[in-house]
C-alpha cells in the first residue's frame, strides 16, 4: 500500500479556498470537543485491540482486526489482519508494523496488489513516514509549515465530519455515547469517560454498515 500511497500524496490539488476555516465554521459543538481531545491521545501510552466488519450487502463484505500498542508517535506496533470479499473476489493478509524511533518496518503476508511486487519485510526511515503523513492533508499554505501527525488528525476529523450532526447522547459513568448524522450516513461512537479512546462504532449509508 505504501508505493501507492506516496504517489497519491504528492497529487494533492491545492485548494482554491482556506479549508480548515470552512471545516471550522461547520463543526457541531459536540464534534469540536471530540477533535480537542481524541489527537491528545498521542501524548499518552495505550494499547487497544479493534475489530471492524463492513457489510456491503450481497457486493461484499470484510473483517479487519487491530492490535495497537502505542508509546508515542514514533515508537508503536500494530499487528493486523483482513479479510475481505468483493462479490467473487477475496482478498485476505496480515501486516506487521514496528516503529523503534528510527525506523520504520513493515512485515507480513499481503496480496501482490497491495505491494506491488516490493519484497517483504521492508524498512522506511521514519523521516520519510513523517513526511508522507504530513502530506496526506496537502500541501501546507505558503508560509505554513509542514503538519504534524497530530494535526493531521485533527485536519482530517475536520475535513470528514464538517456539516455532520453531531449530539451527545446516553452518556453513562464508562463511556461517552455520540450520535451523528448527514446526508450521507449516520451512526454512533463511544469513548471511555476516563480516556478519549473510541470503544464502538457503528456507521451506515447507501447500504452499507
Amino acid at each position: 500500500a505504501l508505493p501507492n500511497y506516496a504517489q497519491e500524496a504528492v497529487e494533492v490539488a491545492p485548494a482554491t479556498q482556506d479549508p480548515a476555516t470552512e471545516a471550522e465554521s461547520a463543526l457541531a459543538p459536540a464534534l469540536k470537543e471530540i477533535i480537542a481531545n481524541v489527537p491528545k491521545l498521542m501524548d499518552r501510552k495505550w494499547k487497544s485491540n479493534m475489530t471492524f466488519n463492513l457489510d456491503q450487502g450481497e457486493d461484499g463484505s470484510g473483517k479487519i482486526t487491530v492490535g495497537l500498542k502505542y508509546q508515542d508517535t514514533k515508537h508503536f506496533t500494530a499487528d493486523i489482519t483482513f479479510d475481505m470479499s468483493q462479490g467473487e473476489e477475496t482478498m485476505k493478509g496480515t501486516a506487521n508494523i514496528l516503529a523503534d524511533g528510527e525506523f520504520l518496518y513493515l512485515n507480513g503476508d499481503l496480496p501482490a496488489e497491495m505491494t506491488q511486487g516490493m519484497p517483504l519485510p521492508v524498512k522506511i526511515k521514519m523521516s520519510l513516514f513523517d513526511t508522507m503523513i504530513a502530506s496526506a492533508g496537502g500541501p501546507p499554505e505558503e508560509g505554513a509549515e509542514q503538519g504534524d501527525l497530530k494535526s493531521t488528525l485533527e485536519e482530517g476529523l475536520k475535513e470528514a465530519f464538517a456539516g455532520t450532526s453531531f449530539k451527545e447522547e446516553g452518556t453513562t459513568e464508562t463511556a461517552r455515547l455520540y450520535v451523528f448524522e448527514n446526508e450521507d450516513l449516520k451512526g454512533w461512537i463511544t469513548f471511555g469517560t476516563k480516556i478519549w479512546l473510541p470503544t464502538g462504532m457503528e456507521m451506515k449509508g447507501d447500504g452499507n454498515v
